[in-house]
């Protein structure tokens, strides 16, 4: 709560509660019209902290320390620095897990994490149905009571449709075009896990959204480069008191950096 209170004193009283609730898992200062039109939208699954925070945070995390280890040439050449910040990656989601209230949601993703990080280990790639069926496994050997609640069957749900979708697509033909589309998978995953959740949603809350679709693909992109890294860069630097830098002023570094980025390759292409 004391993290939540610091968070919400550096950012307006209308982002107060989606930042508190992003990072800490604290929805107490989200306001009934908010609840209300994100689950109309189909987006409340972004402030429940769940695949999608905890695979941002773990990868942030992942390439961070990866290309720390990787600016030390002695380190380099006796430690693999993929293992390093796998190990790292761990460590830090587990401390997201913990300090944002582990719902079941965030407990399934972690573990999937944990496998795919682990899998970095062995060299051996990991995210298949084997690794939802042990978090599964894991979660309802601790409290099987867990399996009737909405968190558990609409977190599992998307995750299986998911996994089952994006293993089938490599055998489609033209496969190796659409990998250079990012916004071709962020439709299908979209799309894909918006169908997998509508019954238990309509179930457990009475309405399907009817533009979870389009709602979707506009904030997703902006979740994964600028609430994300902002979100992770503020809690690196809070330990010093200047938290608002992550939450308001690398926005306007991300905005510049890009504009920087098309006006040099517009150059380039001249």
């Amino acid at each position: 709560m004391a993290l939540s209170a610091r968070i919400k004193a550096g950012v307006s009283q209308v982002a107060s509660g989606p930042a508190a609730a992003i990072i800490t898992g604290d929805r107490s200062s989200l306001t009934r019209a908010q609840l209300q039109d994100l689950r109309r939208s189909n987006l409340a699954h972004l402030l429940a902290i769940s695949g999608l925070h905890v695979a941002l945070l773990t990868g942030l995390v992942f390439g961070f320390f990866r290309r720390l280890c990787l600016l030390n040439t002695n380190a380099f050449l006796h430690f693999n620095a993929k293992k390093i910040a796998a190990g790292f990656a761990i460590l830090i989601g587990f401390y997201y897990v913990m300090i944002s209230g582990a719902a079941v949601s965030t407990q399934r993703a972690f573990i999937m994490v944990s496998i795919v990080m682990l899998g970095v280990f062995f060299d051996r790639r990991a995210l298949s149905l084997h690794s939802v069926a042990l978090a599964a496994l894991v979660i309802l050997a601790w409290r099987p009571e867990d399996v009737s609640s909405a968190g558990f069957q609409m977190s599992f749900a998307a995750t299986i449709a998911l996994v089952t979708v994006f293993q089938r697509i490599p055998t489609l033909p033209g496969f190796s075009r659409w990998r250079r589309m990012p916004v071709i998978s962020l439709v299908l995953s979209s799309l894909v896990a918006g169908l997998a959740t509508a019954p238990f949603s309509a179930a457990h809350f009475n309405q399907v959204s009817h533009y979870g679709l389009l709602a979707n693909i506009l904030s997703l992109p902006v979740m994964g480069f600028l609430v994300a890294p902002s979100a992770v860069l503020a809690m690196m630097l809070m330990p010093f008191g200047a938290e608002a830098v992550g939450l308001w002023g690398w926005i306007l570094a991300f905005v510049g950096f890009w504009l920087w980025r098309i006006f040099s390759r517009s150059q380039q292409a001249r």
